[in-house]
């Protein structure tokens, strides 16, 4: 949500109305756990490398390798559920 806001302030594109989610790893935990699932993974990832890519596609490639080593990060621009449906 804040990239779209500052792309949405800065640029030519209006985001304001597009890719609306109000999930972070909490909310979405919460959410499929009222749901008939188990095993319930959310992880973040893409977290700078595409922004440097803008500057150098070689280097926005060695960002992501790294930010793969360190996937752990508590923050990341998308996020990733798993989970299994309960039998």
């Amino acid at each position: 949500p804040l990239l779209e806001k500052l792309i949405s302030l800065f640029g030519p594109i209006n985001y304001n109305f597009q890719h609306i989610n109000y999930f972070n790893k909490r909310k979405l935990y919460k959410f499929l756990s009222q749901k008939p699932f188990e095993e319930i993974n959310i992880e973040n990832f893409i977290y700078f490398a595409p922004f440097v890519a803008v500057f150098s596609w070689r280097l926005s490639n060695s960002l992501e390798k790294l930010e793969r080593i360190f996937h752990k990060i508590p923050f990341g621009f998308l996020l990733c559920a798993t989970f299994i449906k309960k039998k």
